[in-house]
């Protein structure tokens, strides 16, 4: 998990007369050495003014690019223990957080899965770092995980934990019947001393970069990947409603996954959206699918998208937000027309902010009056669709990478969809069945 970091610059004659050069420079150290993070860099107006180069005041400093990054590889002798654990393990199960993406460990999680033969599960903030199309991939753990996630874990002799606190919301307020140091062995990978065993006791911990140290137990395994006992994707029983007007969520979400090309950007809200996202979204592995790491962040899917089609201007990038969370993001589709970045965003509207709809029992206001979704869209400039059948919501996204304008597409959702129709109870764990059975 990534710690945020603040870095203030004060007013000073120097920095007034030339761009602080040097502090964004030691803005990028602490974004991307140690345990990498965000940084916020406050600047003054006039620090932004003028231009910068050899001869500026202070004098920017010449740093190579490899030296910015600082990757701390692990401990060669409790790699090698961690190895001869791996080797010894019948039943052993990886579970990647969103420190395998913070650490760019995607490619090199896949390498040691198929190394080891291991399936591979994720942590709600994890999703999207391993194929969720992948024979080994079970999905995502927790609450409003898959079911057979959820099973295969608790199965497990030894869990490899990467990137990584195992958080008490991911394991069901640590179940017992999903991770058990008494029963189970522990190897934790992270880049943070802090993390390490900071839930739960570990057998096996490893201090240092996701990337090098799962490299360094591939090259260090005699393990050698086995024919998987049943195919490891994901599956849940298929909701049975039908194609009408308010769509059942699940079929919207399932239209959005059909109509995607394979290396578009999702990009997730917070709320109860997100929830049915990670539940029936399957996603692809990479940098392919983005989401708040915590509950609270709310406008987070168009402003990410926004980023997604700026950092890669040939891939589609598609936002999938609530009505709530489209509220809270008319400004960022305003910068989606005036910088030309034609995003898709979708609008499941439930004509409320549903996880407080069911889950708060009308305590504080949660239902919001019909709104024109369309009609604001292309008031802001944006091309507005309203689907009203399985094809248009498949096609309203299949043609995101061909866009010239951003739109979005309204697509109204049946309130009685709940997230606690999905809810994942610990006494579950022992009924569903696994990965090995």
């Amino acid at each position: 998990m990534a710690t945020q970091r603040w870095l203030q610059i004060q007013d000073s004659a120097s920095i007034l007369v030339e761009p602080p050069v040097q502090h964004v420079q030691l803005a990028i150290r602490h974004a991307t050495t140690g345990d990498p993070g965000p940084v916020a860099l406050v600047l003054c107006t006039d620090a932004l003014r003028g231009h910068a180069g050899p001869a500026s005041r202070p004098r920017p400093i010449a740093i190579a690019q490899d030296d910015l990054v600082h990757r701390p590889s692990a401990d060669s002798g409790r790699i090698a223990i961690a190895a001869a654990a791996i080797d010894r393990a019948v039943r052993p199960v990886i579970l990647a957080g969103n420190g395998v993406r913070v650490g760019q460990a995607t490619s090199a999680l896949q390498r040691f899965a198929d190394r080891i033969g291991a399936p591979v599960a994720t942590t709600p903030g994890g999703k999207g770092v391993f194929d969720e199309h992948h024979p080994l991939a079970l999905g995502v753990i927790g609450p409003y995980g898959w079911p057979v996630a959820n099973t295969t874990l608790g199965a497990a002799d030894l869990v490899i934990v990467v990137g990584s606190r195992l958080s008490s919301s991911d394991t069901i307020e640590h179940s017992p019947d999903m991770l058990d140091p008494e029963r189970q062995h522990l190897i934790q990978i992270d880049s943070e001393p802090l993390h390490l065993g900071a839930t739960l006791p570990v057998s096996y911990p490893i201090l240092g970069d996701a990337s090098l140290a799962l490299d360094a137990l591939t090259a260090h395994t005699n393990r050698r990947r086995i024919n998987p006992p049943s195919a490891g994707a994901p599956t849940d029983a298929r909701r049975d409603a039908p194609d009408s007007l308010p769509f059942d969520a699940r079929q919207v979400i399932e239209a959005i996954a059909a109509g995607a090309t394979e290396d578009a950007v999702i990009t997730c809200d917070a709320g109860e959206n997100r929830l049915f996202m990670m539940r029936w979204f399957q996603s692809r592995g990479g940098d392919r699918y983005l989401q708040p790491a915590g509950g609270g962040g709310m406008g987070y899917a168009v402003p990410a998208a926004l980023g997604a089609r700026t950092a890669s201007p040939d891939r589609a990038a598609i936002a999938v937000c609530g009505d709530g969370g489209f509220s809270m993001s008319l400004h960022a589709l305003m910068t989606a027309v005036d910088h030309d970045l034609p995003i898709v965003t979708v609008v499941l509207d439930n004509g409320g902010l549903g996880w407080v709809l069911h889950g708060s029992r009308n305590r504080v206001a949660d239902q919001f009056r019909p709104t024109d979704v369309v009609a604001v869209a292309r008031a802001l400039g944006c091309d507005g669709i309203k689907v009203g059948s399985l094809v248009e919501r498949r096609d309203s996204v299949s043609d995101a990478g061909e866009l010239t304008r951003p739109r979005v597409v309204h697509v109204p959702v049946d309130p009685n969809c709940s997230f606690k129709d999905i809810l994942y109870q610990p006494d579950d764990i022992r009924s569903a069945t696994g990965y090995w059975t």
